[in-house]
């Protein structure tokens, strides 16, 4: 495993030890699929990493990057659940909407 591997691995192990000793966390017992795993300025390489240690879901909020990590995953067919961060403008939705994906939208206030 590379360096960039052992950390991913270890970042998370310590998240998730984290949440699952703190108990002011909220109610009932915790699941690691509550957690989105932030991607934006990561490789699709690191995500797989992430994947691996059990992350399904990634939130991205640069459009282009997500359509070019949307296309790989597609590839190796992960099946990932993406999520929107960040605010759209007028060509970034237009990008988005040319997308087929499954994302649901939701828009505080338009820019």
């Amino acid at each position: 495993k590379t360096v960039m591997h052992k950390e991913i691995e270890e970042n998370i192990g310590n998240l998730l030890q984290e949440l699952s000793s703190n108990k002011k966390i909220g109610h009932g017992e915790f699941n690691i699929r509550n957690i989105i795993g932030v991607s934006k300025k990561k490789s699709y390489e690191q995500i797989k990493i992430a994947y691996s240690c059990g992350i399904r879901s990634f939130g991205e909020n640069y459009v282009q990057e997500l359509e070019g990590k949307y296309k790989l995953n597609e590839i190796d067919g992960l099946n990932l659940e993406w999520h929107f961060i960040g605010l759209f403008s007028q060509i970034k939705f237009e990008v988005f909407l040319s997308m087929p994906l499954g994302f649901t939208l939701y828009a505080e206030r338009k820019r």
